[in-house]
């Protein structure tokens, strides 16, 4: 009986053993989700690195009675101070100087590191504190990984001998030290992401004021583009209105002789209309077949650059009529480079007719010149034949004053006398002529001035050297006087019966 009571106590014992670690356990995990909380709200709206750090720190150094928290970050062989808390002290900065060695920085990187009153000091790892009061007994060293801190250390050591408090917390260290990471990371980014916003803010204001001057320059290139745009207009339309006015026809062609433009005096001048232009006219077609070889070769030349003082040409209108005219042209140039030709055709037409008419003027002035001199000569061989005539006219009529009628030589006397006459008349007309005055002139019949050829001796000699030829004579009884010079119109009989 004694037997079982005693079993039932031992077994009561033990359970409530059991449920007393459970119980420990519990606390223990309720304590680190409640220090894991803690430390996820001390750190949650920082967005402040060493603000985050000094939170954390302090936090746990506080709650779990931990002398001296520290995060360092790691360089080379020496890891220097970033932030700390430390509850025997007011202040924070205590100086604690940490050498590490490539070996013990190995160990790092394979996770947490524990020693226990330094001993492995000889293994690399030195740690000097300035602090009198304060001898460190173990030290927890947690590596960890940030973009702002390439390699870092958090360092959490205890001063009592007598009770080992870090080891057992070993895996909430590295969940503080991973959410004060994770956070730090954050931070790390939000700054570099505020860095971004804030170039990104600066570039987008600076081509914000880009874009603004640029619309601006093109605002006013726009303004500037249409003021010209209208003035090109307004010139071109001036152009336009002088060329309708000018008494010359003007042309533009492209590169390859097409007409482009001409004016209406062109037009005019050629017959072709606006229309042509629009189906397509050729220069060639404005120039007559015989000129063409030598159009093309000039254009040729105006096209390359060379100067041409213009030619002329026989131009072809649409009917197929010609004139000549006077073509000049120059190179239409845009960015160096030539588009076509412009130039103008000028009429010769009045130019030709006022050039034969000249040439007609010379030769009459010259027909002139010549029949004054014939004039001068006929004047003088004129006085010298009338002095020799004098005696031939004047002794035949003295002559017949001494001779009965019925002398055989009257006759012969009177023929004489008459053939002087007719030389004396022809004297007279060779004088007129000299001087430019106008020949007297009076009542005469035909027939009679016939009469008196068919008994000259001039028609006397003419039928003695024909004497094959008959002359017969068929007057008109009722022929009406003319008026005119007997010299003149017997020398036209006596003409016209010698052809």
């Amino acid at each position: 009986m004694q037997q079982n009571f005693e079993d039932k106590c031992k077994e009561l014992e033990e359970k409530i053993r059991i449920l007393e670690e459970e119980n420990d356990h519990l606390s223990e995990r309720a304590e680190e989700t409640l220090l894991l909380g803690l430390v996820a709200e001390s750190i949650h709206d920082v967005e402040d690195g060493d603000i985050l750090l000094e939170n954390v720190l302090e936090r746990f150094s506080i709650l779990k009675s931990i002398p001296y928290c520290a995060c360092f970050s790691i360089n080379e062989n020496s890891a220097q101070l970033i932030s700390a808390y430390a509850l025997f002290s007011d202040d924070p900065s205590i100086e604690v100087h940490i050498t590490l060695s490539p070996s013990i920085i190995k160990e790092f990187n394979q996770g947490p590191y524990i020693t226990k009153n330094l001993l492995n000091e000889a293994k690399g790892l030195s740690m000097n504190f300035q602090y009198e009061n304060f001898s460190p007994h173990t030290v927890v060293i947690i590596p960890f990984e940030t973009r702002s801190i390439p390699k870092g250390i958090f360092v959490f050591i205890d001063n009592d001998p007598a009770e080992d408090r870090l080891s057992p917390m070993i895996m909430v260290l590295q969940q503080v030290v991973d959410m004060a990471a994770a956070r730090l990371d954050k931070i790390s980014l939000l700054n570099e992401l505020r860095k971004i916003n804030i170039e990104l803010d600066h570039r987008v204001e600076e081509r914000t004021k880009e874009l603004s001057r640029s619309n601006k320059r093109l605002q006013n290139e726009i303004i500037e583009r249409k003021r010209s745009e209208q003035a090109l207009r307004e010139s071109e339309a001036r152009f336009k209105d002088l060329a309708s006015l000018l008494p010359l026809s003007l042309f533009e062609t492209d590169d390859q002789g097409n007409v482009t433009f001409a004016n209406p005096f062109a037009f005019e001048s050629t017959g072709y209309t606006q229309e042509d232009i629009d189906k397509g006219l050729h220069m060639l077609q404005v120039i007559h077949p015989e000129d063409q070889d030598k159009a093309i070769k000039m254009s040729m030349q105006v096209m390359q650059g060379v100067y041409t003082d213009g030619s002329e040409y026989l131009v072809q209108r649409k009917d197929g009529s010609t004139f000549y005219a006077f073509i000049h042209a120059n190179p239409t140039i845009k960015d160096d480079k030539p588009l076509g030709l412009k130039g103008y055709i000028f009429d010769l037409t009045e130019q030709k007719m006022a050039e034969q008419s000249l040439r007609e003027s010379e030769e009459k002035l010259a027909r002139s010149k010549k029949m004054e001199s014939l004039g001068l000569l006929a004047g003088g061989v004129a006085h010298d034949l009338n002095n020799v005539l004098s005696g031939i006219v004047s002794f035949p009529e003295l002559l017949l004053l001494d001779l009965p009628k019925g002398s055989k030589l009257r006759k012969p006397i009177e023929t004489i006398q008459e053939t002087g006459l007719m030389a004396a008349a022809i004297v007279q007309d060779l004088i007129t002529v000299a001087r430019g005055v106008a020949i007297a002139k009076e009542p005469l019949n035909l027939n009679v001035i016939i009469e008196d050829y068919l008994l000259s001796p001039e028609f006397n000699k003419l039928e003695q050297f024909h004497s094959t030829v008959t002359f017969k004579t068929n007057f008109d009884t009722n022929l009406l006087n003319t008026s005119g010079s007997d010299a003149h119109l017997r020398k036209i009989v006596m003409n016209l019966v010698s052809n």
